[in-house]
This record gives structure tokens, sequence and C-alpha cells, in this order.
């Protein structure tokens, strides 16, 4: 299941009288778009409420919504000025995965351990 994307912005407006909500789309987002960027690698689907709370605060890249594009695809096309990747779950972070992340500053693991963490190659990229 090596899939990828990028997420869209959300969000309706209100009824109401003629055109406002073209413009709130518009300014959503134009918003989002200067929100930093954060990777998510998971394995399985994450809860809407997460996937919710980090979409405040960060532009979300999620390479398993666009098919047929695999994962190595989607980081070469879409994430190469990404600087933070969260690891969901025990998602395999290797060097063929960081080698398509050149801007790539901080790896967050959800998870208790990082045995599935590259963190010899994290070291000598100089990852936090």
């Amino acid at each position: 299941m090596d899939t990828a994307a990028a997420v869209g912005g959300g969000g309706g407006g209100g009824g109401g009288g003629g055109g406002g909500g073209g413009a709130a789309r518009v300014e959503e987002q134009q918003q989002t778009a200067e929100l930093p960027q954060l990777l998510l690698l998971v394995l399985a689907p994450s809860p809407p409420q997460f996937l919710g709370l980090l979409a405040k605060g960060f532009r979300l890249l999620k390479p398993w919504e666009e098919e047929p594009m695999s994962t190595q695809q989607f980081l070469t096309t879409h994430a190469q000025s990404v600087r933070a990747l969260a690891c969901i779950d025990l998602y395999q972070i290797d060097s063929e995965i960081l080698q398509c992340l050149p801007s790539l500053q901080l790896v967050v693991a959800t998870s208790v351990g990082v045995d599935h963490i590259d963190l010899a190659e994290c070291r000598q990229r100089g990852l936090q």
C-alpha cells in the first residue's frame, strides 16, 4: 500500500446572498498555503480528529491519497521542501525515504520506540 497526495482545503460557507463564499474559500486556501508543510507517513488511516488538529497549524502532505503515485514518486515530486516529517504508527523511515527529503530537519514519531527509523542516517544528516 504505497500510494500518494497533498491535502486540499475544505470548509463551506453558510447560506446568504451572493458569491462571498468563493472569496472566503480563496482566502482560506491562501492561508493554508502559508502554513509550514508537514509530511505524514502512516501505515493505516489516522483519525479525522487528529488530522483536523494538525491541519490547523500545518499544510499536510498525505502521500496515501493520490493514486497511482508511489510514495517515492510523491516525495520526489511534492516533498522536496518539506522540513518536518511525522511518522505515524511504525512506518519504516529508511535512508531511501530520507534521501528523497533534502530539506528535512525534523522527524517526529508517534510510537513508543524508534526501531523503524534509520537513526544512523538521521544523525548523519543532522536531523533532530
